[in-house]
Formats: C-alpha cells, structure tokens, sequence
C-alpha cells in the first residue's frame, strides 16, 4: 500500500511516519524543498510539492491513502485562515486526480467561533474521496506546545501564577501515541469514511489539575494562585518563560480558555486502542520537553 503524507514535517508527522514505516507500508513525504531534508529512511520518498502553485502540483497516480495534517493549534488570523483553506482546497484536487482510496485529515477541536477550520473540514467532506476528519485534544507530547507550558510553568515556578481565565476550563488532552495509533488504525476502514471524530484522551481536568499532578510526579511542591491577570501580559509572561514568540503563545493560551472535552469513545473503539491516562502518559515522557522547532514555531502546514 502506497500513503502520501502531507503537512508531516511537526512532531505529530514524524511519529506518524514512524509508525508507518514500521508497519511496512510504502511511504511518499511531500516537501517544499528536498535539500533541506534528511537522508530518506527505507520505503520512503520525498516528492517535492508546493500546494500553492496549482500549475505545477502534481502527486503521484497510485496513492492508496493520503495524510493531510494540519496545525491543531493555529493563530486566528484572517490571512492564515484563509492561506489553510486555499492549501486545503489545492491538495484535495490534485489529491482527485489520484487513485487514491482515503482520506485522513488531523486538525484540532476549536470552539464554535473558530469557524474556518470547520469550513476546510466541510470542503475535504464534500470532496470526491472518502474522507476521515480527526479533530485532536491538546497532545501530551516531548515537543508539544500544550506538554512546554506544562513542564516550564512547573519546573521554573514554586509559586504558579494564572490568569482567572483558566480556573474552570477544562482540557482532556492526548497521549501522542495514542493519536497515531488511532491515525493508523483507521486506514482503509469504510465504518470511518465521510465522517468527522473528535479525539481525546480519558481524564478530564483543569489545566491547574494538570500542573498539580505534573509537580506531584516530579515529587515538586507547587502552589498556584489565580489572579486577574490581563490576557495580553500573561501572554508575554509564558512566552518568556517557554522562550517561544508570542504569536504561538496566544494561540495556545486561546485553546487553553474554552473547555475542550469529547467523547473518548467512538474513533478509539474504531481503531481498537485503550486511551492512555494523563499520568500513565506523563510517566512514558521519560525525558525532558524537546526545544519547539523552528519550523513548528511558524505553524507549518
């Protein structure tokens, strides 16, 4: 079987591509610029591809599956909301003039004002290729933005400040494996096509839950305290901490004020994976958060 993967260069496209590869399948990674990769790993190939020149897009004819990952915490900005649907809407038709069998698209759960995620996904539906919509809780993840907050806050304060905002939205996030494992587990299964899942992990908590329990298996002594703290400053305060541009931040910290929960059930069921516990996955995290990269710090799609 031969998958296409696109968007792949973050940290959720590498563990996806390792997995890929580990379970045999033949592999074709679009990139803007091969010289800038690395060496290919066996059974895969990198394509170049620039999905905002349609006279020269071209992917290969006999892709079984594509991969199409999109930022799961991206900036509400007009012009990026709008640059996403224009690389959406290029892929899915040169992705029509493929052989391709399925569609499987990763975006991140959004609040009902964040509407244009909800329009690509209406697009990629609508489309002449089956198509899976995985909508993604916040990832516990070595290189994970949401995993840095946690792990700076923690680590660099005895006293953890947060903003008001915070105290009763609830978050449900994600162990990493468990994402790709339900990415994979649904490759070429018709009970998944044309329909959109929202994934997340079993625990369902406060992000101060989150720090507290983070600092009690570390054997730290943490004490939070909620304040006022206008947004804007509170921005600027985590983004110094984490050492990431502030645009990023924002982004994080606008997913980090609404309640993003879900039903753990149906894709998990699915794909015939038992989701991970936010301690059992903080305990695989063996070692330190990874510095974000640079390409990750601009949102690549």
């Amino acid at each position: 079987m031969k998958i296409l993967l696109a968007g792949a260069s973050g940290f959720i496209g590498r563990a996806l591509l390792h997995e890929l590869q580990r379970q045999g399948y033949e592999l074709i990674y679009l990139c803007r610029d091969k010289r800038f990769m690395p060496p290919a790993p066996d059974n895969v190939q990198y394509i170049e591809a620039d999905l905002l020149r349609t006279t020269t897009l071209r992917l290969p004819v006999d892709v079984d599956v594509a991969y199409y990952l999109r930022p799961y915490i991206a900036p509400d900005s007009m012009v990026f909301n709008r640059l996403q649907f224009i690389l959406a809407e290029n892929f899915i038709k040169a992705l029509e003039e493929t052989s391709c069998r399925q569609l499987i698209s990763l975006t991140g759960i959004t609040t009902d004002r964040q509407n244009e995620s909800s329009r690509i996904n209406h697009l990629l539906l609508q489309g002449n290729i089956p198509c899976t919509i995985v909508k993604t809780a916040p990832i516990l993840a070595a290189e994970s933005v949401f995993f840095t907050s946690i792990h700076t806050l923690v680590k660099k304060l005895p006293i953890i400040i947060l903003p008001g905002w915070l105290k009763n939205s609830l978050q449900q996030p994600i162990a990493l494996q468990d994402l790709v494992a339900c990415l994979t587990g649904i490759l070429l299964n018709t009970s998944s096509f044309n329909r959109d899942f929202d994934v997340c992990g079993p625990d369902v908590m406060t992000y101060k839950d989150l720090l507290l329990t983070y600092a009690r298996l570390l054997k730290l002594s943490r004490t939070t305290l909620s304040i006022p703290v206008p947004g804007i400053l509170w921005t600027r305060f985590l983004g110094m901490l984490m050492e990431l541009p502030v645009e990023q931040v924002r982004s994080l910290n606008r997913h980090l004020r609404h309640t993003l929960t879900c039903d753990t059930t149906s894709l998990q069921q699915l794909a015939g994976i038992t989701p991970t516990g936010f301690e059992q996955a903080l305990q695989n995290l063996a070692v330190p958060p990874a510095p974000v990269r640079t390409a990750e710090r601009l949102y690549t799609a």
